[in-house]
Order: structure tokens, then sequence, then C-alpha cells
């Protein structure tokens, strides 16, 4: 590793304005174990893979240059390796349909192949001087229109989207003048907030507009000496890429406009709350058990039993794999994790924590804000039923957190310690 990047990153770790994650946008088949080292050098901790669609005949039409499977392989060693995944999609392709692209949508969230943290929904468009442009001029690719993406992008926000998925744009910033054909809606999600009920944590977390009422909630709460939590701890388990994914967050109670904070102590998740999009999001955290440690539970799901899923929104029975989705099954499935350990013996028998999150107003570098969620022991709280979770229902004595260089100091006044670019800690 490059001596002058590793000395950067020891001083940002202390610096005034610190670099808490690095976002990096590849290929799915450009993903093997090599780049993930290189990306881990950087200090990346979130990966976005152009994926477009899951079909192998619109990915070939598109002259895409890549397969599902290279999706779901990539999709597979990021988790097991710690990253956040971002998927980027893209409905009206040549070879879709608005029916087909629902489809898609909803099978990223029904098969356990996919199962991304975050979306970015771009609909095709047509700009001059390109194949897809003489394509339209032909008659041989008809786009989606503004009112069909709408609906169809409403109805997936409402029909297919999960709790623990961030949307974190709808559509891209091309300019509508540069745009021949296809959507030229610039503000959707304005558009579509009347009607969405839309669970995912963008719709969900708690921004500036809540922060007067809540800080007059809590001052009142204070005042008054009343201790209720009006956040409790919510958790969802879903199985993803062969592995256990276990989604911690802190959420309003449903329907209490009163929004205060919970003292700081070591209370267990409550499981199953109810309609996700009533509920603001405070805090959440990401663990993962690796594929490694659950295969014993796939086999179960894929003769038949169902696994287990606690969650806010709908039934996620997560072992499917569409038959309409061409690749080589057996390929997959000897997807192991060997190269990866040798590259990164920290991650050997590790739990793995990928995300920790607090929303809300920015507050500064240990200082407290009334008014913000941040510093006030969400986090620390997170970390602790994810480590109680590790060692208590699956026998782990290790967990390991994919560490933004300048929030290193964070984890380290948890007992974390530097190893393999990871914070790592005994249980």
């Amino acid at each position: 590793m490059d001596e002058i990047l590793l000395k950067e990153q020891k001083k940002n770790e202390k610096a005034k304005h610190r670099i808490i994650g690095l976002t990096l946008e590849t290929r799915p088949d450009y993903i093997d174990e090599e780049e993930i080292v290189s990306f881990r050098n950087l200090g990346c901790t979130r990966v976005e893979l152009g994926v477009q669609s899951i079909y192998d005949d619109v990915l070939e039409l598109n002259k895409r240059g890549h397969l599902v499977s290279e999706t779901i392989r990539a999709t597979k060693l990021l988790k097991d390796a710690g990253f956040k995944i971002n998927f980027h999609m893209m409905p009206g392709l040549p070879g879709s349909t608005p029916a087909r692209d629902f489809k898609m949508f909803k099978q990223l969230f029904e098969s356990q192949d996919f199962q991304p943290d975050m979306l970015k929904i771009y609909p095709t468009v047509v700009l001059k001087d390109s194949i897809l442009y003489n394509m339209w001029k032909k008659g041989q690719y008809k786009p989606l229109s503004n009112k069909t993406f709408e609906k169809l992008v409403l109805r997936i926000k409402n029909e297919t989207i999960t709790p623990y998925v961030r949307i974190a744009r709808l559509v891209r910033d091309v300019p509508t003048s540069s745009i021949i054909a296809g959507p030229t809606i610039s503000n959707l999600r304005q558009i579509i907030i009347p009607q969405s009920k839309c669970p995912c944590i963008r719709c969900r977390e708690v921004r500036e507009g809540y922060l007067p009422r809540l800080a007059k909630a809590i001052a009142r709460r204070r005042e008054a000496g009343e201790v209720e939590n009006e956040i409790i701890l919510d958790r969802i388990d879903y199985t993803a890429s062969d592995g256990k994914e276990i989604f911690l967050q802190y959420v309003s109670k449903k329907n209490n406009p009163s929004l205060s904070f919970p003292p700081l102590n070591k209370g267990r998740a409550r499981v199953g709350s109810n309609d996700a999009s009533n509920q603001k999001l405070f805090a959440l955290l990401r663990l993962r058990i690796p594929s490694i440690f659950c295969h014993s539970e796939r086999n179960e799901a894929d003769n038949g039993g169902r696994m287990q899923s606690k969650n806010l929104g709908p039934d996620l029975s997560t072992s499917s794999r569409s038959a309409e989705l061409n690749f080589a099954q057996d390929d997959i499935e000897k997807i192991d994790n060997e190269k990866l350990y040798e590259l990164f013996p920290v991650l050997k028998n590790s739990a793995l924590i990928r995300e920790v999150h607090t929303y809300g107003k920015l507050t500064q570098i240990d200082k407290q804000n009334s008014s913000s969620p941040q510093h006030i022991g969400l986090g620390k709280k997170l970390l602790i039923e994810a480590e109680r979770i590790s060692k208590e229902e699956f026998g782990l004595n290790k967990i390991v957190v994919i560490s933004g260089v300048g929030v290193r100091g964070y984890y380290k006044k948890s007992g974390y310690k530097l190893r393999d670019t990871y914070m790592v800690k005994s249980l």
C-alpha cells in the first residue's frame, strides 16, 4: 500500500474535517478479490454497481458487456467483504417493458441473490447521435412516456421496496433540452410524494424539518421528568447472498407525534413493528453474518423451508431464484470466500458491520445538540446490540466494521482496533 496514502489517512483520522466514507462506482464484471483489496486500501466503504437490468437478454441487446451472474457474484463478494452496495437500475431499456421492469424490481427484493442496500433509478432516455437515437428514429425503440414512468416508479415504491433499502436517487441529471425522447420529469420524487407509501430509508429518515418540533418534545418530557421511550429499537432479519442480514434501526413509535430520545442503556431490539412508512428513522446498523456460516440455513430454504423474517414490511422469504434469470446456478453456488480470507484474514470467523448511520442535523465532533439525534448514544447502542447478536445468537467471538478513515476514532472508543484496513473487536 502506498506510504503517502497511509500517511494522509492517518492524518485524516484526527483532522477537523474527516472523510467518513468513500464511494466508488464500477461495473459488476470488474469486481474480484484483487479489486476489493484495492478498494479497501483507498478507504472505500460503499460500491455502486452499474447493474441496469437483471435480464440477460436485455443486457446482451444493450451491449452491457456483463450478465446477471456477474452481478450476483459481485454482490456476494462485496457483502462478504463488508461493503454497502448501491445498484444503478435503468427501466425502459430496449428489450424490456413496464410490466417486466416492475417484475425486475420485485425480484431484487424477493431473490436472496440481490437485496441491494441502496438504489438509483434512472429511466432510459434517447440522446442525439447515439445508437439508441438511430433505433428510435427507425421505430425500433419506444421509450417510456412521462406518465408511464411516473406510474411505474410509484408502483415500485409502494409495492416492492423494503424498509432496509434507500432510494438514493430518482432520475439522472440530464438536461431536458438534451433528451430527444423518454421521461423528462426532473422532480419526480416531489410529484409522487402525495401518493407514495414508500417505506425506504430516504422516505423515513429524520431531516431538518422535524428538529424544531423534536427539540420542544424533548424539553417538555425532560421538564416533566418522564422517561418513557418514544423511539424504539427495531430489527429486520433477511437472507442475502447466502448470508444472514440483520438490519437494526431506531424508529419512532407508530403515529406518535412526540419524538424524543431513549436513555442510553442496553435494551434489546424489538422485533416486528407495524407499518414502516409511518415511522421516522433516527439511526440504523447493518450487521452481516457471512455466507460461510449460513450454508445449513440456505440448504433448508432451498429444500422448501422458509427463512424466518422478522420485519416491518411484507413477508420476505428470500431463498427464491427466478426461472427467468438465465445464469448458471451451479457456478454461483461455487463462489466461496477462501481467496478473500487469504487476502483479509481478519474477516474469517467474523460478523460484519457494514453500516452505522445516524440521521438528523449535522453536529460537530465531540459536541452535543439537543435538537439532533447525533452524538447522544444511538450509534453506541446499536453497536452493543450488534455485538450481542453476533456472540449470543451466532456464537461468533469477533466483529469487524468496514469503517471510513475519519470514523476510526469513533470505533476505537468502543474497543475496536485497526487491522487489515478494518476496525476489529474480540467479543
